[in-house]
């Protein structure tokens, strides 16, 4: 209990008021940026999840095009067992910085996870386009698990016509 007291002392110590309102020419805009991104280290810290999901959501509509915040969100979302609202973030992240491998690769980790083996090997089909041969474990396993999704369909298939 301590160390998060401490913790949290130490973050709203970092984070002055000047800091908050640094100077007269920043925007509006960024000025709400720093306070709603203040505020999400501060919920961060204390593990209040419903409030940090809400400044994940606030900063989101103020910076729509971050896909590093869009990642973080997913990561976080996926952390705390929303795995189909992370998924949404991933790939948004994705769409937003197409020539980054490891958003690739997480999207097909956590498509792999949830054995959508499609999305999987595209996601690491793309992670290796991008990022090269460091992803290629990763999608060879994610299309041995598509052919045998796709032999266990085709086996059913025939097993339901034999009984016709």
């Amino acid at each position: 209990m301590k160390l998060k007291l401490l913790t949290l002392a130490y973050l709203i110590s970092s984070f002055t008021m000047q800091n908050i309102y640094a100077s007269e020419s920043e925007s509006d805009l960024n000025k709400r940026i720093r306070i709603h991104d203040i505020l999400l280290k501060i919920y961060l810290a204390k593990h209040q999840i419903k409030l940090a999901i809400q400044e994940y959501q606030i900063l989101l509509k103020l910076s729509p095009d971050n896909p590093a915040l869009e990642y973080a969100f997913a990561n976080y979302l996926y952390k705390n067992n929303n795995i189909k609202e992370s998924i949404i973030h991933y790939r948004k992240a994705c769409e937003s910085a197409p020539d980054n491998a490891d958003y690739q690769a997480r999207l097909g980790s956590i498509l792999l996870y949830v054995q959508d083996y499609d999305g999987a090997v595209s996601a690491y089909t793309n992670a290796c386009r991008i990022g090269g041969a460091r992803f290629q474990p990763q999608l060879n396993s994610a299309m041995q698990y598509q052919a045998q999704k796709r032999a266990a369909a085709t086996a059913e298939a025939n097993a339901k016509k034999a009984k016709e």
